[in-house]
């Protein structure tokens, strides 16, 4: 507490105590380094360039007096949040908990915050999601999984709020993603060469529809020019109606003898309930993953699998979404591509058992 004199004022002393406690300017600094206020903001954001002399006396009052660049300010400034919005469909999934921790520091690199929204690949909260990521006037949407809702694809487009998909196929928004046919293809032919016949696909609720038929048909492409039997599509959303769909599967007169799911999350559940239903992975049956996430390659789950480029993925996306957001008005040709996934093989895949 500052001393009062017996009038009840605060000392001059005291009064300039106080104001020194208050947090510094960029006037503050402009002052003590003897430059303007604008020299000091082109130091701070490198939008002009500044002489070595002057950027090193910017640098040390922004130092000495420990300035903080004002954010909001800032903000109003340029009318927009420097906030983008990330949207996933199921962070619990490892290979989208990596890819958005990817993005979010791309994003933090160019001078975004971003708020990440875990819509558990639901329509509904995918909706409320994009209304608040709206309401927070973000300067742009990175979707890293979207279920293709027209209305909620039309509420973003009426804000002006630019949008991209990352390991997302949509081709009404710029879209980065692995090419799912062409993973699809490594898989097939991998499993083909191995003597396998009857290749099964296994979805997840957690696997776009558009990805699903992308990858069904690279396993047909496949199946058509080597002359297989096409498998059966299996759902496995969740694992006792799982072990019932299997167990129709393989009482089939032909069933699968390997299998290619739409991600490793969905992999090792199926390796789970193949087992449980006595075929045992790679002697009965083989499985293909798609995303290779970190637990794919420790050595008592060793899954073959298709491993997506995710730092790939995460630069491209985030470089495209700050294009869209410094340029005015829309680029007349969307941005759509697809780069090349790479077939891991470990020991989840055999050649198939002695009929």
């Amino acid at each position: 507490m500052p001393r009062v004199g017996t009038d009840g004022a605060i000392p001059h002393a005291a009064r300039e105590r106080q104001a020194v406690r208050r947090d510094p300017t960029i006037i503050d600094v402009a002052r003590l380094s003897g430059v303007s206020k604008s020299t000091v903001s082109n130091v701070i954001h490198g939008s002009a360039p500044v002489a070595a002399q002057t950027r090193a006396r910017v640098e040390a009052a922004i130092e000495q007096l420990h300035y903080r660049p004002n954010g909001l300010a800032r903000d109003l400034k340029r009318r927009h949040a420097a906030t983008a919005g990330v949207l996933v469909g199921d962070l619990s999934n490892p290979f989208y908990a990596e890819l958005t921790k990817l993005i979010e520091r791309r994003i933090a690199g160019a001078g975004y915050v971003a708020i990440i929204c875990d819509t558990d690949s639901d329509p509904a909260v995918e909706r409320e999601r994009i209304e608040l990521l709206l309401e927070q006037r973000v300067a742009g949407v990175l979707l890293t999984y979207f279920g293709g809702d027209e209305r909620t694809l039309q509420s973003v487009q009426r804000a002006g709020v630019p949008i991209v998909g990352v390991s997302v196929i949509d081709r009404r928004f710029d879209s980065v993603a692995s090419d799912d046919a062409a993973g699809a293809r490594l898989a097939a032919r991998h499993l083909a060469e191995l003597g396998h016949r009857r290749i099964a696909y296994v979805r997840s609720p957690g696997t776009e529809a558009p990805t699903n038929r992308a990858r069904l048909r690279g396993l047909r492409d496949v199946a058509r020019a080597m002359g297989l039997t096409p498998g059966p599509v299996v759902t496995l959303d969740h694992p006792a109606r799982g072990a019932v769909l299997l167990s129709d599967v393989l009482a089939a007169r032909e069933p699968p003898t390997a299998y290619v799911a739409g991600n490793d999350v969905t992999a090792l559940a199926l390796i789970e309930q193949l087992e449980s239903c006595g075929v045992p992975v790679p002697q009965a049956a083989s499985v293909v993953g798609f995303d290779d996430i970190p637990l794919a390659s420790y050595h008592r789950i060793a899954l073959t699998t298709l491993r997506q480029p995710a730092t790939e993925l995460a630069d491209r996306a985030v470089e495209r979404l700050l294009q869209r957001i410094g340029t005015a008005g829309e680029p007349p040709q969307r941005l759509q591509e697809r780069l090349q996934p790479t077939l891991i093989t470990r020991g989840t895949t055999a050649p198939p058992p002695a009929r």
